[in-house]
């Protein structure tokens, strides 16, 4: 498996029509709630006014883990509380915008994670699809050697079916079932000594897979993560979720020394986020 690693991260924010998903309790907001969540998650200073967006609100505490089996943490930075899919007009006052309130690298309060070659975010095809997560508490920037956490976004692309990831009985809270590209900040990934810092883009319908220098971008500060996808990354995407996992570095690791959150849902199969343009 072929990854790019690199040790940076970052801030911003997250816009919202805020609904509640089937298989949840219903948490009912209102458009006060909503404004609230614009202005703390998608700041206008870097994203200008949002017009594309729905949000889902996720209940409180509703932690999970693959295997379906409880999980024996319940860690505040692995509990996704919002979570928000926004699209932006790519435009040059957009791009200049997004690359000053956005460089790679660390930044106040957090960082922004690239690929090492740091891609332009503007090329002038399509425009830019946002994903963000508000969690329960900071996410921390560094975890022990023997511990590993992920932040994920997954995408509905536009391609044949058949690429998708298959729901997986003996995996029923699978966060990747049913999409077919991904996105992940990986901290201390499995296949690198730790510490490590990993950016992941997979798109499955291509026969490489590995994306190794994407435009793509993830920012992480304190509770809100975000990821920033140009549209040139995976073309089109109809539908998205989101996810945080924490658990033991070593592959295999039990139920009782992890936690997973996935938006929208509660367990799987979980549902996905309409995108909207």
């Amino acid at each position: 498996m072929r990854r790019s690693t690199l040790c940076v991260l970052l801030s911003v924010g997250i816009v919202a029509v805020l609904s509640a998903p089937a298989n949840a309790k219903d948490d009912k907001t209102n458009k006060k709630d909503t404004a609230a969540a614009v202005a703390r998650l998608f700041p206008a200073r870097v994203f200008g006014q949002l017009k594309h967006a729905t949000c889902v609100k996720d209940p409180k505490g509703d932690w999970n883990y693959p295997n379906g089996q409880p999980p024996g943490l319940h860690e505040s930075f692995v509990d996704i509380r919002t979570a928000c899919s926004a699209y932006l007009e790519e435009t040059p006052r957009v791009l200049t915008r997004l690359e000053a309130g956005l460089p790679c690298g660390p930044v106040a309060g957090g960082l922004v994670v690239c690929s090492p070659g740091n891609p332009p975010l503007g090329s002038g095809v399509g425009g830019i699809r946002l994903y963000a997560m508000d969690l329960a508490g900071d996410a921390p920037l560094q975890v022990a050697p023997d511990r590993t956490l992920r932040y994920e976004f997954f995408g509905v692309a536009a391609g044949d079916p058949a690429t998708k990831s298959p729901v997986i009985p003996t995996s029923p809270n699978f966060s990747a079932a049913g999409t077919n590209v991904t996105i992940q900040a990986i901290e201390n990934d499995p296949g690198l000594p730790p510490p490590s810092f990993t950016f992941l883009v997979i798109d499955h319908r291509s026969p490489d897979e590995f994306i190794l220098d994407s435009a793509a971008r993830i920012l992480i500060r304190g509770r809100i993560i975000v990821f920033v996808i140009p549209e040139r990354v995976f073309g089109k995407v109809d539908a998205v979720r989101g996810a945080a996992f924490s658990g033991p570095l070593a592959y295999g690791g039990s139920a009782s020394d992890g936690d997973q959150d996935v938006v929208p849902g509660t367990t799987g199969p979980f549902g996905l986020i309409k995108t909207s343009r």
